[in-house]
């Protein structure tokens, strides 16, 4: 009886913490046009909001690989960073622009402990349910990031503030934390990650899977970034409202949702997984094209498409940190390449892309910016698809 309270305690901490590893993201992305009006700052500064925690993302990956993991167990670190992320998640919407970005690099140290984190305890803790436990946890990434982005501008428009409906995010890491605490007490004994055969960081510079894997991260990611900084940009261009924009924002989340779920079940059952790398590609490819030729009409199916794509290309890449290596150390170590360095090509998008609408008064060539990128994710999820171990 204790051992299946233990485990369901494990299986919501991990919920919980996957709730709050996107919605400080996406609660953010359908108000940067009303905070960059009320701060009266340019597309370049705002962008720094979705920028500053990918860089940091990157950085905080390598770093910790190499020091971090092997001085604290990965209950308790994951506890620590939920404490960072409450504070920081309410302390970014007060005071100014400086207090913002400032209050985003707790964001994003904390949103790193989580991304590289949960994939290891799933690998250590369920070993024989990785599948269903990576499906569980980015549905709930991706729920409550549709949720957060789809009612953020309805509060702020009632409250009439944007400081609100930013903060009240900042619950979700205490409720993970709570039970993170529970767990920690029950488990005082707990041994931190036993480290197999190493695989030094060295040998996955020089593995082609690795870096197939790593540039699938980076493509991926530098769309889904992108999108969640600009969309309620491109979609007001196009003539929406800015509430409409925000529900846009929660529609590209729900494309998420289907490929959460099936991919896990249909990468177990394939021999590879090249087809649902390629796909996935495909999906984005098609609808950032979709956003480059569309009007209002065909806005909401281009979402769509690109949500499923983003949906299955992060899903595919969570599962190939387990499914390209044979130990819990090479799981990690390829974990922290593919996201330190993904994350910083992924880092560039919206930054970037601000600055190419600015220059060029348009979006049309930062949306050929993310074609390209789309083409990568094919190509490269393909490659990564392919049933290659990284030390082979």
């Amino acid at each position: 009886m204790k051992d299946r309270y233990y485990t369901w305690l494990l299986v919501l901490a991990i919920v919980l913490v996957a709730a709050t590893l996107r919605s400080p993201i996406t609660s953010v992305s359908p108000m940067i046009p009303i905070i960059r009006d009320e701060l009266e700052v340019s597309n370049v500064s705002i962008g720094l909001v979705n920028t500053i925690p990918l860089i940091l993302l990157a950085v905080f990956f390598t770093i910790r690989s190499k020091y971090f993991l092997k001085s604290l167990v990965l209950k308790k670190t994951l506890l620590f960073g939920m404490a960072i992320l409450s504070i920081a998640v309410f302390l970014r919407a007060v005071g100014g622009i400086i207090t913002l970005l400032i209050s985003t690099v707790g964001v994003g140290v904390a949103i790193a402990l989580g991304n590289i984190l949960i994939p290891a305890l799933i690998k250590t803790s369920f070993p024989l349910r990785v599948g269903i436990m990576t499906a569980m946890y980015t549905l709930s990434m991706n729920v409550i990031g549709a949720l957060a982005s789809g009612i953020v501008v309805p509060i702020a428009n009632a409250s009439d503030t944007w400081r609100l409906p930013l903060q009240i995010w900042s619950i979700l890491p205490l409720l993970a934390g709570a039970v993170l605490f529970l767990l920690f007490i029950k488990t005082r004994n707990i041994t931190s990650i036993k480290h197999n055969k190493k695989t030094g960081s060295n040998a996955l510079l020089r593995s082609p899977v690795a870096w197939a894997v790593t540039l699938f991260m980076g493509t991926q990611s530098l769309i889904t970034y992108s999108v969640y900084t600009w969309l309620p940009d491109i979609a007001i261009d196009k003539g929406f409202e800015a509430n409409e924009a925000g529900w846009l924002i929660a529609l590209f989340q729900i494309g998420l949702i289907p490929t959460n779920l099936i991919v896990p079940i249909l990468a177990a059952r394939f021999t590879n997984q090249r087809i649902l790398g390629c796909t996935s590609g495909l999906f984005l490819l098609i609808g950032v094209l979709g956003l480059i030729v569309s009007e209002t009409a065909l806005i909401y199916p281009s979402i769509l498409f690109i949500g499923v794509g983003a949906g299955g290309a992060f899903t595919l890449t969570m599962l190939l940190f387990i499914l390209r290596t044979t130990t819990i150390n090479e799981s990690s170590q390829l974990s922290s390449m593919a996201q330190s360095i993904g994350f910083l090509v992924a880092a560039t998008g919206p930054i970037f892309l601000g600055y190419l609408e600015e220059f060029t008064q348009g979006w049309l060539i930062p949306l050929l910016v993310l074609t390209l990128s789309a083409v990568g994710c094919t190509i490269s999820g393909y490659v990564a698809g392919e049933a290659k171990k990284v030390n082979t």
